[in-house]
């Protein structure tokens, strides 16, 4: 379904349009014997419905065995690097979404001109907040996303102490 010429999301011909983010780790999380490259552990899924505002959030122990948004052939799936959330699909055993659409590849695309040569774009510059500087909005606090991806990936078990470290 060609989806070029539209001025903004809300004229996609899709009833459901949902963001998704999800966070995972590696096997049983660094900590627990877990390395990089080991299959993936789902931990928890965050999904908004942009048309009615519906927001889906699930802990690992709550996902079930589907998708708790849409995903057939009238709904939108949007995620950046949407390759995590295919990932995270493929380790529940749930089927991939109908229609994706990855600001990440969009964005890639938008700046493969030439323009921006390799040695003047700053270090995370294809990343979300990278993006999100590039297109003059708001970025996100990159320290404390690093903070808490960097605590995810060393696995269970989690509290809800702020700044937990572990040894």
């Amino acid at each position: 379904m060609p989806t070029t010429g539209f001025s903004s999301w809300r004229d996609l011909p899709f009833a459901e349009v949902w963001a998704v983010d999800t966070e995972f780790y590696p096997g049983a999380g660094l900590a627990n014997g877990g390395q990089e490259g080991d299959t993936i552990t789902p931990l928890c899924l965050c999904a908004l419905e942009m048309r009615s505002g519906r927001l889906v959030r699930r802990w690992q122990d709550e996902l079930g065995p589907f998708p708790p948004y849409s995903i057939g052939a009238d709904s939108l799936v949007i995620s950046y690097l949407a390759t995590a959330e295919l990932g995270f699909h493929l380790a529940c055993g749930w089927p991939q979404p109908a229609n994706v659409l990855d600001p990440y590849v969009e964005f890639r695309h938008h700046t493969n001109d030439g323009t921006i040569k390799v040695g003047d774009r700053e270090k995370g510059f294809y990343s979300l907040d990278g993006a999100l500087r590039y297109f003059g909005e708001d970025g996100i606090d990159t320290a404390h996303k690093t903070e808490m991806r960097d605590r995810i990936l060393q696995g269970p078990p989690y509290t809800d102490a702020p700044n937990t470290k572990r040894s």
